[in-house]
């Protein structure tokens, strides 16, 4: 597998220059055929390479990680345009929110309820930083 910083200086060398290369955390790859076949790329390596106002996405992966469907004979029937879905990783459930903590940023800040418990879900529970983002906005 090429990573992006070999990549970058394998083009630069070709003499494409003016390159951005950023390495994308995929958990999954999946790519519709036009015969209506699926291809499915479980934890590839993603890279999305940036020039001349395009975007070419570069996924690696073993073959033998590389799940193909064949299509069924309906789907052969109609055709299906091409799509590629690459999905994140899951992300962690948000962090609950007591009233309390809600309540005590609320009195601390003059902020509605709606943007006290913004604040708290953005900053991940905490409340002291919760509290200075609001009182940020404020200024």
């Amino acid at each position: 597998m090429i990573n992006p910083n070999e990549l970058r200086k394998m083009l630069k060398r070709m003499g494409v220059g003016n390159l951005n290369v950023e390495e994308l955390s995929a958990a999954k790859v999946v790519i519709y055929l036009r015969n209506g076949s699926v291809l499915e790329v479980p934890n590839p390596n993603v890279a999305a390479i940036k020039m001349q106002g395009m975007v070419i996405y570069q996924v690696q992966a073993s073959e033998r990680d590389v799940k193909t469907t064949p299509s069924s004979p309906q789907q052969q029937a109609a055709p299906a345009q091409s799509s590629i879905i690459m999905s994140r990783p899951p992300t962690a459930p948000e962090p609950a929110v007591s009233e309390e903590d809600v309540r005590l940023i609320m009195d601390q800040t003059g902020a509605t309820r709606d943007d006290a418990v913004k604040a708290l879900k953005e900053s991940g529970g905490d409340l002291a930083e919760a509290i200075l983002k609001l009182q940020g906005k404020k200024q």
